[in-house]
């Protein structure tokens, strides 16, 4: 019969929120809601949570554009034996907060009697930034995409997905997320790895880095990971003749003359002030094409 009170509890809660304000809109079993620090009402399986992208702080009362407060409503007394947990995308368990004592908050609207909060939660995408001590009680360590659990003993009551940074650039989106498809070069064809000696560093390494670079993205709503996963391979680098056009900061030209020879025929391409290394490169490829 577990599972059946959950659902009825979860039900409860969207109804009373949606309708109006009057004394017989109360819930009639309790639950929880999180309010953001912006005085949004956020609903578990209607609304999500976001990362933090504030520096940690002392004061638990500053304003953290991200924390939210969880608030236990139709609870006779503040509710005790309370768990909050993070769950990964893939269902596994992430992290697990201790809350201290639960105190006395204002209720939603719709609500009658007393609520009880927690402090400002920060949901954070590493260890380091969970574990920084001025905000260690109150961080949780949390993973894009996945899930935040509240659970009551052992009721365990509705949970909040991890998503995209709640703004108006994202509104109606959950998460973006990406194909990277990583490419590590050998030092020649058939070769050893140009990074990690062998295959399986070389692999390890790439997997890696791109998953540390992916715990900055999920803050901003990216999931570098995708929806299939990594594409991480080793291949044979590329021919010796290779023409790169432009710079690693895409600056445009100078102007001036791109020459080079190509099977025994001289290619000359003029470049001009102000232009896009994209337009001096097509303009290449134009002239290279024009050869066979």
């Amino acid at each position: 019969m577990r599972p059946r009170r959950v659902v009825l509890a979860a039900s409860a809660l969207v109804a009373a929120l949606n309708a109006p304000c009057s004394a017989g809109a109360e819930p009639t079993a309790p639950y929880v809601v999180a309010l953001a620090a912006d005085g949004a009402w956020l609903v578990p399986g209607r609304d999500h949570l976001a990362l933090s992208r504030d520096l940690p702080r002392a004061q638990v009362d500053a304003p953290e554009l991200d924390a939210v407060r969880l608030v236990f409503v139709g609870f006779a007394s503040a509710p005790s034996a309370v768990k909050v947990s993070a769950l990964r995308a893939n269902g596994q368990l992430l992290d697990v907060l201790a809350l201290p004592a639960l105190v006395a908050v204002p209720c939603p609207s719709h609500a009658a009697g007393a609520c009880w909060g927690t402090p400002p939660l920060r949901l954070t995408p590493d260890r380091l930034d969970r574990d920084y001590p001025v905000a260690h009680e109150r961080s949780l360590q949390a993973e894009l995409g996945g899930e935040l659990q509240v659970e009551w003993g052992s009721e365990p009551l509705p949970r909040w997905r991890v998503g995209a940074p709640r703004s108006p650039l994202f509104t109606g989106i959950d998460r973006l997320s990406l194909k990277l498809r990583v490419r590590i070069l050998r030092i020649a064809p058939g070769g050893t790895p140009s990074i990690g000696g062998d295959s399986g560093t070389a692999l390890s390494l790439a997997r890696s880095e791109v998953l540390a670079a992916s715990t900055i993205w999920a803050q901003c709503g990216v999931d570098l990971l995708g929806p299939s996963g990594l594409d991480v391979r080793i291949v044979d680098p590329p021919p010796v003749a290779l023409v790169a056009v432009g710079c690693d900061a895409g600056l445009p030209a100078s102007g001036g003359r791109i020459a080079l020879r190509v099977r025994g025929h001289a290619v000359r391409v003029p470049t001009h002030a102000g232009e896009a290394p994209r337009v001096v490169a097509e303009r290449l490829a134009r002239a290279l094409r024009a050869l066979g």
